[in-house]
C-alpha cells in the first residue's frame, strides 16, 4: 500500500511512518503547508513533498495518514475519503459533534476505510487492562502533566482544537472503559 503523509509532524516521523515501513508499505508523498523550505528528513527517504491538496489529488496514493493539527482533521480526512484515499486520522478525529457527523457521513458513503489513529484501543499492551479484575468501580482518579509549550504554539490555541486537555482526557476515557466496562 502506498501511503501519503499530511504534514510533517513529530508523531509521524517517529512512530507513524516507521510503523507503516515495518508493516511492508511505501510512504511515497508527504504533504506540507509549504513545501520546499526545509528538506524532508531522512525517514521519508525518497518520498515526493508537495503540498496537501496535491498529495491528496495524487492517484498512486492508497491511503494517507492525517496528523495535522486537531482543527484540519476532519476537512482533510473527508476530502481524502471522497478522493477514494484509505485514512488514518490522529486523535481527536473531530472537535464537535457536527464534524463528527459530516465525517461520519463522508465515511459511509465511501468505499475507503477510515480510521482514528488510537492505539490504546488496538495495542496488545492494554488488553490487560481490559482482564484485570478491580471490583466494584467506586471512583476514577487521573492526573497527567503537559509541559509548557512557547505562547502562540498550536497546541495550545483553543480556536485551532490545540490544547493537551481533548487528547488526555480522551486517553484517560478509554482507560477508564475498559477497567470499569471492559470495552472502549
Amino acid at each position: 500500500m502506498k501511503f501519503g503523509i499530511l504534514g510533517e509532524a513529530k508523531i509521524a516521523r517517529e512512530y507513524v511512518v516507521p510503523a507503516i515501513l515495518a508493516a511492508g508499505h511505501e510512504v511515497t508523498h508527504v504533504g506540507r503547508r509549504n513545501p520546499g523550505q526545509v528538506p524532508l528528513p531522512s525517514i521519508y527517504k525518497d518520498a515526493i513533498e508537495t503540498d496537501y491538496d496535491a498529495l491528496l489529488s495524487e492517484p498512486s496514493i492508497d491511503a494517507i495518514y492525517n496528523p495535522l493539527p486537531n482543527h484540519l482533521h476532519v476537512p482533510y480526512s473527508i476530502q481524502a475519503l471522497k478522493l477514494g484515499k484509505h485514512v488514518l486520522c490522529e486523535k481527536p478525529v473531530a472537535l464537535n459533534m457536527n464534524e463528527l457527523k459530516e465525517l461520519e457521513s463522508a465515511a459511509a458513503s465511501s468505499e475507503s476505510f477510515f480510521y482514528e489513529a488510537y492505539m490504546v484501543r488496538s495495542h496488545p499492551q492494554w488488553a490487560w487492562l481490559k482482564e484485570l479484575d478491580i471490583g466494584e468501580h467506586q471512583s476514577s482518579h487521573f492526573i497527567f502533566s503537559y509541559p509548557d509549550q512557547p505562547k502562540g504554539n498550536i497546541r495550545n490555541r483553543k480556536v485551532d482544537g490545540g490544547g493537551p486537555i481533548i487528547r488526555h482526557w480522551l486517553l484517560c476515557n478509554i482507560i477508564r472503559m475498559y477497567a470499569i466496562y471492559r470495552r472502549p
